[in-house]
C-alpha cells in the first residue's frame, strides 16, 4: 500500500509516531495493518482540514513542456534588415550547422554594408562567403564600433553581435570622447567628410583605396608611422586605419612641441611645426627624415628632400624654394628603434 504524500511533513511524522505506540511497533507481520491505520488517520486529518494533499503533477507533461522550452531556445530565428522575423526558407535564408546564411541579391540586397556593433555580450562578427557555409570566405571581420564592406549578388552573409545597414541607411559614426573616428574602414563622403586628417596611435597604419575589392592596384596611398600620420582624402575614397584613431587635423594641436623637439612621426609644417632649419639626431644608422610637398593620395607627391643620420634639414635650400614651405609635410622614421630618432633646431643640438 502506498501512503499519499502530504504537504506538512512534521504532522505526518507525529502521526506515524502515534500509530507506532498504538500498534506496538512496526514488525513485518503488522505492516499491512499499520499502513492501513496510518492512511485512515491521514484521511481523517485531511477531512478535518488539518492536512492537505499537494496537487498531483503529471510528470510526463512536465518533461514534455521542459523539452519543448529547450527546443524553443535552440531554434534559430532569422530577421530581415528591418529586424522583422522571416522564414528560414532554404533559399534566401539557409541554416547550416546552427548558423544562418542570407543570400545576397534576395532578401538582403547586394552592395555596400556597414556592420555596427550592438554592444552586447556576443562578439561582433560578419562573414561574406561564396556559399551557405564558411568554406570559402570572400571577406570577414569584427568591430567594436562599425566597419564598411562590399558584397555581390549570389554571395552569402552571416553575422552576429551587430546590425547590418546598407551604406545609405547607416547611422552616423559614433566618435570617441575627444572627437576622433575609431579605428576602422570608412567611406569618404558617406561616413566621414573629405578633408585632412591625422591618424594617431601605436605604430599606426593608414591605407587609402579607390574601392573595397582588396586588389593591390586600387590602393591610392599608404602611411606607416610609429606615432602619427597626416593624410588627405576625397569623396568616394575609402580609408582604413589600424592601430590608431582618425582625427580632423584641427584637433591635433597636441602634436606641437613645446621645446621644438619632434619625435618619430609625421607632421604638417606650418601647423604642427614651424618652417625652419632642423637637425636630425639619431642613435642608429637607419634613422632618416623625408619632406614632401603634398600628401593627397594619387597626387604628384614629390619627395623634396631626404636627410640621413646626423645631417641638417634645410627648408631654405634651393630644392624646396619652389614649394610653399607652409604646406610641406615632414616624416621622421627609424627602422630599428622608434625612440632614438628626432629632429630639433640646431640651437638645441
Amino acid at each position: 500500500m502506498k501512503i499519499k504524500c502530504l504537504a506538512r511533513k512534521s504532522i505526518v511524522i507525529a502521526i506515524i509516531g502515534t500509530m507506532i505506540v498504538v500498534l506496538g511497533g512496526c514488525s513485518s507481520d503488522k505492516k499491512g495493518n499499520f499502513e492501513e491505520a496510518l492512511q485512515k488517520e491521514i484521511d481523517k486529518r485531511v477531512a478535518s482540514g488539518e492536512l492537505a494533499y499537494p496537487e498531483e503533477t503529471n510528470e510526463t507533461e512536465v518533461s514534455q513542456t521542459t523539452d519543448s522550452a529547450a527546443d524553443e531556445e535552440e531554434k534559430l530565428i532569422a530577421y530581415d534588415l528591418k529586424g522583422n522575423p522571416v522564414e528560414i526558407d532554404g533559399k534566401d535564408v539557409i541554416e547550416t550547422e546552427g548558423q544562418l546564411f542570407y543570400r545576397l541579391g534576395g532578401l538582403y540586397p547586394s552592395g555596400e554594408y556597414v556592420a555596427v556593433s550592438d554592444k552586447g555580450d556576443v562578439s561582433p562578427y560578419y562573414c561574406v562567403t561564396i556559399g551557405p557555409s564558411e568554406d570559402i570566405i570572400v571577406t570577414n571581420g569584427s568591430t567594436e564600433n562599425s566597419v564598411i564592406f562590399d558584397t555581390q549578388d549570389g554571395e552569402y552573409i552571416s553575422y552576429q553581435g551587430c546590425k547590418l545597414y546598407p551604406i545609405d541607411e547607416a547611422p552616423e559614426v559614433e566618435k570617441t570622447a575627444d572627437g576622433a573616428y575609431p579605428e576602422s574602414t570608412y567611406k569618404v563622403g558617406k561616413q566621414i567628410p573629405a578633408g585632412e586628417y591625422v591618424a594617431k596611435g601605436n605604430h599606426v597604419v593608414v591605407s587609402i583605396e579607390a574601392d573595397l575589392t582588396q586588389d593591390s592596384d586600387v590602393e591610392l596611398g599608404g602611411w606607416v608611422s610609429n606615432k602619427c600620420a597626416v593624410f588627405k582624402v576625397e569623396d568616394g575614397q575609402y580609408v582604413q586605419v589600424m592601430s590608431g584613431d582618425i582625427y580632423p587635423i584641427e584637433l591635433t594641436e597636441d602634436l606641437k612641441s613645446a621645446d621644438g623637439v619632434y619625435k618619430d612621426g609625421m607632421y604638417k609644417v606650418g601647423f604642427h611645426m614651424p618652417a625652419g632649419t632642423y637637425k636630425l639626431q639619431a642613435d642608429v644608422d637607419t634613422a632618416y627624415a623625408e619632406i614632401y610637398n603634398e600628401n593627397t593620395p594619387g597626387a604628384d607627391r614629390q619627395e623634396v628632400i631626404i636627410a640621413e643620420t646626423r645631417t641638417n634639414l634645410y627648408s631654405e635650400r634651393r630644392t624646396v624654394c619652389d614649394y610653399n614651405r607652409w604646406q610641406g609635410y615632414i616624416t621622421i622614421k627609424v627602422i630599428n628603434d622608434i625612440k632614438s630618432c628626432y629632429i630639433e633646431p640646431p640651437s638645441k643640438s
